[in-house]
């Protein structure tokens, strides 16, 4: 089966996703995308917000780029494994809670919020950004939690590290690309 949904169009991408979820209920389901990486972060975002609660991989550059289909990733039990146990203790939820409650006080207006930590973290240091100065509790929270998620992203070969709010926020990366600070239901 074909479907398709443009990258810049929110309700495309729900819609694919929501008739993902119907058409597969009761199954286990393999599906594959092609676009670019920001349609596969939306994807991501679609997948939770729709409900799909397994979750999506994706295949890019690196990753099995050639020849995928006569290779098998060995390391995808341990992946499971690790992400279960992330979710089933405390530490992922105290950092998610204190980026999410930084990152709603720095400024009653989203869009400021957004512009102000992309000017401030969306640099060409990437993941080695630390901190910054600032009175924010978001500068704080990253200085507490940046170095653990970025220690996991290389202990366990991620390519990144993102949370996001129920709005649609992407709040916190390890590598805080060019879609960090944004919204992606925008």
């Amino acid at each position: 089966e074909y479907m398709s949904a443009e990258e810049d169009n929110w309700q495309s991408i729900q819609q694919v996703m929501s008739d993902i979820k119907e058409s597969t209920k009761g199954k286990n389901r393999v599906v594959f995308f092609i676009g670019t990486e920001k349609l596969f972060r939306k994807l991501i975002c679609a997948s939770i917000t729709e409900g799909l609660q397994k979750g999506i991989a994706w295949l890019t550059e690196g990753t099995w780029r050639h020849e995928w289909w006569s290779k098998t990733d060995q390391s995808a039990p341990q992946h499971r494994q690790w992400l279960t146990e992330d979710v089933s203790h405390s530490q992922l939820k105290h950092a998610f809670a204190e980026f999410k409650q930084s990152w709603d006080e720095y400024d009653a207006n989203a869009e400021v919020t957004r512009a102000a930590l992309q000017k401030d973290y969306a640099t060409d240091q990437k993941d080695a950004l630390m901190s910054v100065e600032g009175s924010e509790s978001y500068h704080d929270a990253h200085r507490k939690w940046h170095t653990v998620y970025r220690k996991i992203l290389y202990d366990r070969g991620y390519y990144d590290i993102f949370f996001f709010d129920t709005k649609g926020d992407l709040i916190y990366s390890v590598y805080k690309e060019s879609d960090y600070a944004t919204n992606f239901k925008a």
